[in-house]
């Protein structure tokens, strides 16, 4: 099977990168784990939520689906024009 530019193979898993191909967004945050130790991420993710808390970044949200509603909220996602995350809750209601 011939890897595609974006690194995914046709079931959408991680698959062998064309040389020179560029990373969705997405592909690039976990190459920047990957090479990191345990500590490295957990100090990474500590940092972010002070930054959360802190109020210096924020992630509004748009609206909350419940899983048995999830592919409204993928069609909700795809639209564009959001003024938030569209969150799925897989255990019921936040």
């Amino acid at each position: 099977m011939r890897p595609r530019q974006h690194g995914l193979d046709e079931e959408g898993q991680i698959g062998q990168l064309v040389p020179g191909a560029s990373l969705p967004l997405s592909l690039k945050r976990i190459a920047l784990l990957i090479d990191r130790s345990l500590a490295e991420v957990r100090a990474m993710y500590a940092d972010l939520a002070r930054q959360v808390e802190d109020g210096f970044l924020s992630a509004p949200v748009e609206k909350i689906y419940p899983i048995e509603e999830i592919k409204t909220a993928l069609a909700h996602a795809q639209r564009g024009e959001r003024s938030g995350k569209i969150l799925v809750a897989p255990n019921g209601a936040v």
